[in-house]
């Protein structure tokens, strides 16, 4: 079959997901990512946030709601990929508004084809948001637009969105009793963006792998420990040390849960009273 004629006969597909989250969008603000890549071609996503009216004049922020839209051959293949293309932003909106986000789930899914006929549909049951009121914070769309923007555009985008969605999973488990849980994905954070910043180091400086491993007087096997430490954990030396020992003792299985948890606390606690909003 010829492209054109392939081409011609793509549907207009229109899928919506939703999910909790603890940012919302203030009503009528909308973030819209138009043309972003999906294993379908591209596709325009609307992400706001779903107002529930409770009466007298009260309006309580639901989920995260995101409309997608592209062409695809059939609703059917469009439903996963369009959603995992919606779903893989949600670390820099979490990033930036420095709140958790659940996973969406698709709910509806139509062939929104102008002069079609016959028309798919799609439709599966999700609960409703809960009445409990939670502390949500506001995203602000415009520097959301700039994050956004910056980490898509980056010669490591890839790498950047990894090291964002570990720290999109450890603010989904910051709670107590989940420390040890939310320390092993802020370690896989550092970890995935570790390179990056060293990347980024040689080419400020014009060196390379040897001539920074130099500059800073160690061995090169020894450069992604030292940029952990030095650069990106900027020196808190104790942060490193328990935070590595945590990690590794929750990967490997050889530290007793009782100190795990405990270095992951005092880790934990270094990191709030060190983070400026």
């Amino acid at each position: 079959m010829k492209s054109g004629t392939t081409e011609r006969t793509r549907k207009q597909v229109v899928v919506v997901v939703r999910g909790p989250a603890a940012f919302f969008f203030h009503p009528g603000d909308r973030l819209v990512v138009e043309d972003f890549p999906s294993a379908m071609g591209p596709v325009n996503m609307t992400y706001t946030t779903r107002w529930l009216n409770k009466g007298d004049d009260i309006v309580l922020p639901g989920h995260l709601w995101i409309d997608i839209r592209g062409q695809a051959n059939t609703l059917e293949d469009a439903l996963v990929v369009f959603g995992n293309a919606a779903s893989g932003l949600l670390p820099i909106f979490s990033l930036g508004a420095n709140a958790a986000v659940d996973e969406p789930e698709i709910e509806v899914g139509f062939d929104n084809t102008p002069g079609a006929t016959e028309r798919d549909y799609f439709q599966c049951y999700l609960p409703p948001e809960t009445e409990i009121i939670r502390a949500v914070r506001k995203i602000k769309v415009e520097p959301t637009v700039a994050l956004l923007k910056a980490v898509i555009t980056h010669r490591e985008a890839d790498r950047l969105l990894r090291g964002a969605n570990q720290y999109r999973l450890a603010l989904d488990s910051w709670r107590l009793g989940r420390e040890s849980l939310a320390l092993a994905h802020l370690w896989m954070a550092l970890e995935a963006i570790t390179k990056t910043k060293l990347r980024d180091m040689c080419e400020s400086r014009k060196l390379t792998e040897t001539g920074l491993a130099s500059s800073l007087g160690i061995a090169q096997d020894k450069l992604d420990s030292v940029i952990r430490r030095d650069f990106l954990l900027q020196g808190d030396v104790e942060c490193y040390k328990k935070g590595k020992q945590a990690s590794d003792g929750f990967e490997h299985g050889f530290l007793e849960y009782d100190k795990m948890r405990e270095h992951s606390e005092v880790v934990a606690q270094s990191l709030v009273t060190g983070w400026t909003p």
